[in-house]
């Protein structure tokens, strides 16, 4: 449980998106922002929130140790790397969606004159999982997504997550 996390897993989050409403244009941005990193200043970190996963927007490179692409609608890809074998299973073979929540670094990515905005994911939660340990269930046994959201929002506020900045910078 969330509760239960260790302090060593939280993050100071510089920017929160909901969904699919990662801004490739904010992320090239952020990562523009590389030369005033060093002292007393930490890169940036992203958040998005539940966002929805379909089995069609994920790849696997198993020879990689199992390196996972999740590419967005918009084409801002989400990389996890050493990603666990349960967890590109689930991606990979899921009817649906799976909901998750990530925490990363923006990074861009050059190839072939293309530029594109990543996520480097340094950790994950799925909702599902929440949902289940916390007993969440409706009829059926399936999750009650809603409240879920509900609880993780709430601790969020609670100040039980850790510190999460929402502020924008003054001036990059």
């Amino acid at each position: 449980a969330l509760k239960d996390t260790p302090d060593d897993r939280f993050y100071y989050v510089d920017y929160l998106y909901h969904n699919t409403s990662v801004n490739e244009e904010q992320l090239l941005d952020i990562c523009n922002l590389s030369n005033l990193y060093g002292k007393d200043i930490n890169e940036s970190y992203v958040a998005v929130e539940r966002l929805h996963i379909t089995s069609d927007m994920v790849q696997v490179y198993v020879k990689k140790n199992n390196t996972l692409k999740i590419t967005l609608p918009n084409k801002v890809t989400i990389m996890f790397f050493d990603a666990p074998d349960e967890l590109c299973d689930k991606l990979q073979n899921t009817k649906g969606f799976v909901e998750m929540n990530i925490v990363g670094q923006p990074k861009r990515n050059e190839y072939n004159g293309w530029v594109t905005a990543q996520i480097f994911v340094e950790d994950y939660e799925i909702l599902e999982m929440i949902g289940r340990k916390r007993g969440m269930l409706i009829s059926g046994g399936e999750i009650d997504y809603e409240r879920a959201s509900v609880m993780l929002l709430d601790e969020y506020r609670g100040g039980k997550l850790g510190r999460i900045s929402m502020e924008f910078p003054d001036n990059f």
